[in-house]
């Protein structure tokens, strides 16, 4: 029924935590990870959220539309990339337009972007799943490198 199709359109949108794991280490020679251009995480929740905390290799939400070549053509900017993954503090589904990572995801797909999901139960799945998949450490070093930058050393 039209019921069905509609709960299986929106579950295509949906990775599982485990599936995050397997698509951050997959790969023949070396695993995926180190490709560039293999994937796009995005972290959709606020800024300091993703300061505290955020899985390794994601970009804040926002710092990707302030790149130029996003500027110019978002479209060609996102296609480079093979998989655009969303997640956000705990979303299940990407119709609920009240989550952030849903409303990414939406948007995205409104510019025309066909690869594009959201991690179902969001950052604290995959926190509570794989927690070394979740960095502060890293964001630490990087604010003392930024301090450390700015104070002329």
């Amino acid at each position: 029924t039209e019921l069905q199709a509609a709960e299986i359109d929106e579950n295509e949108d949906l990775i599982s935590v485990h599936e995050l794991y397997n698509l951050l280490n997959a790969g023949i020679m070396a695993p995926y990870i180190h490709d560039p251009f293999y994937l796009l995480m995005l972290d959709a929740r606020s800024q300091s959220e993703y300061q505290q905390s955020h899985v390794i290799t994601a970009n804040w939400q926002n710092s990707v539309t302030k790149d130029m070549r996003f500027l110019i053509d978002p479209v060609a900017f996102l296609d480079r990339y093979s998989l655009i993954v969303v997640y956000d503090e705990k979303s299940e589904s990407v119709a609920d337009s009240r989550g952030s990572g849903p409303q990414l995801v939406q948007r995205l797909e409104k510019l025309g972007i066909e690869h594009v999901s959201l991690v179902s139960g969001g950052y604290g799945a995959v926190q509570e799943s794989y927690p070394f998949l979740c960095n502060t450490k890293f964001v630490a070093i990087i604010l003392i490198h930024v301090s450390l930058t700015n104070a002329g050393f």
